[in-house]
């Protein structure tokens, strides 16, 4: 058909017709379409009895529902005619030839049954180390959109290298990534030969009596966008010795997936890093930053690319970006007086900063005494010994400490900043006026007031110096300041009691021998001078005596 349509194109252009491109591409769309109609009419069995249909979705790419379905499953015979020959395909079921696995290891070489880079299930290609010339095939036909022409597969090789064959006569493993006409896709292909000339990279073991070759996981990227709006299948096949004595088998896996680069956040604030990873499985990773590695941090915006190149080569390399936004960070600053007593209060005036574009628009304040406000912004309310407002909040400490008062604000774009700054609370000092005095009217009386640096007492009194006080009882307040210039308050009463009114009584004239009885009066205690004891008589010798008494009360 497609012959036809491009001789037909030779003929005219050899008449000398004119053929506008135009004209030539609705030729050639039209037939496309028509041959697709076709292929949709063929009965079941031209598809090998394929569930799929054409122009269907990937299913079960990746082998992640466990089983096999969405695949077509084959199996045929190498005999040896040519390299990578499969001849007698029929169709199969599920088995040894097309087994899933979650997890172990390769009995012969010890790689990883999964792929290690994706999902929990792949798919061993053939049976093993069983032989008997046989060949098993899978695969599975999809069309290509803008979501999946990424395509990405991944596979392991183990085969025996027997001495003495032909590259005919070897095991192989063949990848296919082909169009609707049979037609490869670019750097979809893969194929080996058991040959150690033929397989680079392959390693190299002694088991079973044989040389095995075999290599781990590897990653193949095909960009198919020039495919989309077509059907591509992928198609893996695997081939033991075509002389029935030697096997080779392959572990597979798939995605349809679009492959892209990952942040680990796609906005970052200005200082802010974030981790980029391309996919897995490429042999060489080149970033426009110029790193080489699969994960990058970068510390601000802007378009990031990454080269994956395969181990096919540079020419089926493919190019991944992603865009990271960055936003201002606000600067949190703040004024204040650092060192306060105990029961006073602080008033803090914020002084933050955020670059043009930005805002701040949410504070929050910790002031350390294990009061915090609410993240807010505008009047405070609500918050414990503290009034204002979030710009300008006035704080009360009501206990001595060094407290680090933070204030933490929040842009607009959600970026956050703090700082933290210590205050000091000094306690106030134990001022002591001393104890209360109690004294008689013209005792003088003196203040000391203690717990303090300086002093100052009411009522006119200078700390340490006499003074007296008149009868009755005064309260007398001290206030004591320490070195941290804080201050305290005691009070003392001074007590004066009035002078007893005291007599010694009346004269006494008495015969000389006769007994003299003196008694004072006004008082409590009589102390009389010349000996003489208050209510004891005594005998005066002749003359007049003047004699005193002190009464106490």
């Amino acid at each position: 058909m497609y012959d036809v349509f491009f001789q037909s194109v030779h003929q005219r252009l050899e008449n000398g017709d004119t053929l506008p491109i135009t004209v030539l591409e609705t030729e050639y769309t039209e037939l496309v379409q028509s041959t697709k109609t076709q292929l949709k009419n063929l009965p079941n069995q031209y598809f090998s009895a394929s569930p799929k249909l054409l122009d269907g979705p990937c299913v079960n790419m990746d082998f992640e529902t466990g089983d096999l379905s969405g695949w077509d499953l084959t199996r045929g015979n190498v005999d040896g005619s040519a390299p990578y020959s499969f001849v007698g395909q029929f169709p199969v079921a599920p088995g040894p030839y097309h087994q899933i696995f979650a997890g172990g290891v390769d009995p012969v070489t010890g790689i990883p049954r999964v792929n290690p880079l994706s999902g929990n299930f792949s798919v061993r290609l053939g049976n093993g180390t069983g032989v008997g010339a046989r060949a098993a095939r899978m695969k599975q036909t999809f069309l290509v959109d803008a979501t999946n022409y990424m395509f990405t597969y991944s596979y392991a090789v183990v085969f025996q290298s027997p001495a003495g064959h032909s590259l005919n006569q070897l095991p192989y493993f063949v990848v296919r990534v082909y169009d609707e006409f049979g037609n490869s896709a670019p750097c979809g292909d893969y194929s080996v030969i058991a040959d150690a000339a033929n397989a680079p990279n392959f390693q190299s073991i002694w088991s079973g009596g044989s040389t095995v070759l075999y290599q781990g996981w590897q990653t193949v990227f095909a960009n198919l966008s020039g495919y989309i709006g077509q059907n591509v299948t992928i198609e893996f096949t695997s081939g033991d010795c075509s002389l029935s004595g030697h096997y080779g088998y392959a572990y597979v896996d798939a995605s349809c997936g679009m492959s892209n680069l990952i942040a680990s956040q796609n906005t970052i604030c200005t200082g802010e890093s974030t981790l980029l990873t391309a996919p897995a499985g490429a042999a060489n990773y080149l970033w426009n930053t110029g790193a080489t590695t699969q994960s990058i941090s970068v510390t601000n915006g802007g378009t990031y690319t990454c080269t994956l190149t395969p181990t096919q080569g540079g020419a089926c390399s493919i190019v991944l970006d992603i865009t990271i936004a960055e936003y201002p960070t606000p600067t949190a600053d703040f004024s204040s007086v650092t060192e306060i007593c105990a029961g006073e209060s602080i008033v803090f005036t914020d002084l933050s900063t955020i670059p043009a574009q930005g805002s701040i628009v949410n504070y929050r304040w910790d002031f350390g005494d294990g009061i915090v406000t609410p993240v807010g912004n505008g009047a405070l309310g609500g918050v414990p010994q503290t009034t204002g407002s979030y710009q300008v909040p006035d704080h009360t400490f009501t206990s001595a400490g060094v407290f680090n008062v933070e204030l933490w604000v929040q842009s607009a774009d959600g970026c956050v900043d703090s700082i933290s700054i210590p205050v000091t609370v000094n306690a106030l000092p134990l001022v002591s006026a001393g104890p209360d005095q109690t004294v008689c009217d013209g005792v003088s009386v003196t203040l000391n007031g203690s717990g303090g640096t300086n002093y100052v007492w009411d009522n006119g009194v200078t700390n340490g110096i006499p003074f007296v006080q008149g009868v009755g009882t005064v309260t007398y307040s001290v206030i004591g300041t320490d070195a941290n210039t804080c201050s305290n308050m005691d009070q003392v009463d001074v007590i004066v009691n009035p002078l007893p009114v005291v007599d010694a009584g009346p004269d006494q004239t008495v015969c000389d021998g006769a007994a003299v009885t003196l008694n004072g009066s006004g008082a409590i205690n009589y102390a009389w001078d010349n000996g003489v004891i208050d209510g004891i008589s005594f005998v005066q010798g002749v003359g007049t005596i003047t004699y005193s008494v002190i009464g106490t009360d």
